[in-house]
């Protein structure tokens, strides 16, 4: 099949910074980096130890965890167009403002107490996924820069700041894509199974995003013959 190829993803500034470790790796497994394509396994540099990794910028979330978690936002003037168990949903016209609170759920129930800061890593995970994957699969994100929202935004920045972007208004798939290679949460309590045991392979599941239901289980039958989905996206989505 030929030489397989490592790709060092262009994503991060410094992502050059981590070539020599590549290179140790390629040679290892005889195979190339994505800056030696065209090369054969034979010309990549003889390493005999791994390079020293790079140090990495600091980048600070941002996150004060002595301040009380966000449980509840409230911006007068715009309309909430939803609350889900986290994340709240504001109506700006053509667009929509979403803003992950620090609200705490589990098994489908919003616990009384919240994480400081919870709110702000799963924007931040959410986004670094979003823009990692942009060349891949186009997604719904406009910015996440309060400094872009609109003006009338502005006096809320302390509960939007790192926790919120303005995304597009799109026909909505109510279907949820979960990948385990561990059992644990409703999977274990629905077959019984030792919460942390490990898989023999992956399991991909659907799941209908329902709160009324509870976000039930379901398959790719269910999803094409009841219309949340048709043939053409539940392949996309698997």
């Amino acid at each position: 099949t030929g030489t397989p190829i490592v790709f060092v993803h262009e994503y991060a500034a410094d992502y050059r910074t981590w070539e020599p470790q590549m290179r140790y790796f390629a040679r290892a497994h005889r195979c190339v980096t994505s800056s030696q394509r065209g090369y054969p396994p034979s010309d990549v540099p003889e390493e005999n130890e791994p390079p020293p990794l790079p140090r990495q910028r600091a980048r600070p979330m941002k996150i004060d965890p002595k301040a009380p978690p966000l449980l509840e936002t409230s911006l007068p003037g715009f309309a909430l167009w939803r609350k889900g168990k986290v994340r709240d949903v504001y109506d700006l016209g053509d667009r929509l403002l979403v803003v992950a609170t620090d609200r705490l759920s589990a098994f489908d129930v919003v616990l009384p107490t919240g994480i400081p800061g919870k709110g702000i890593l799963l924007t931040q995970m959410s986004l670094f996924w979003f823009r990692l994957l942009a060349d891949v699969a186009p997604h719904h994100v406009v910015t996440a820069d309060v400094a872009e929202y609109p003006e009338a935004l502005a006096r809320f920045r302390d509960q939007l700041e790192g926790r919120s972007m303005i995304v597009l208004k799109t026909e909505v798939v109510p279907v949820e894509c979960v990948v385990r290679n561990v059992c644990a949460g409703s999977m274990a309590k629905r077959y019984g199974i030792a919460e942390g045991t490990r898989l023999a392979e992956p399991i991909f599941e659907f799941f209908l995003k329902s709160d009324a239901l509870h976000d039930p289980l379901c398959n790719d039958d269910h999803i094409r013959v009841l219309g949340w989905a048709n043939a053409d996206e539940i392949a996309q989505m698997k």
